[in-house]
């Protein structure tokens, strides 16, 4: 993941992140060149606490998310990529 954030063409320097249950190297070399809010339902040391299917921010606050080996945890999966989106 770290590979394509900083290599494939993708520039995530100017961009508000949200990240779902970050990864701790990642997750740091990410604030390195972004502005990113992570979140969980049940993780500590995060920003903020919530469920993918009902997220505590307005719309249009992000410009991209990270959610990686999340959604299969999830029982409605559809609600959660609706909310997302």
């Amino acid at each position: 993941m770290w590979f394509y954030l900083t290599e494939v063409d993708y520039d995530v320097s100017v961009k508000d992140v949200l990240y779902f249950a970050p990864v701790n190297g990642i997750e740091e070399n990410l604030r390195d060149i972004a502005s990113v809010t992570t979140t969980d339902l049940d993780m500590e040391s995060i920003d903020v606490r919530g469920d993918i299917t009902k997220l505590p921010f307005d719309d249009f606050t992000f410009d991209t998310i990270i959610c990686s080996h999340v959604l299969e945890h999830i029982p409605n999966d559809l609600d959660a990529m609706s909310e997302m989106h």
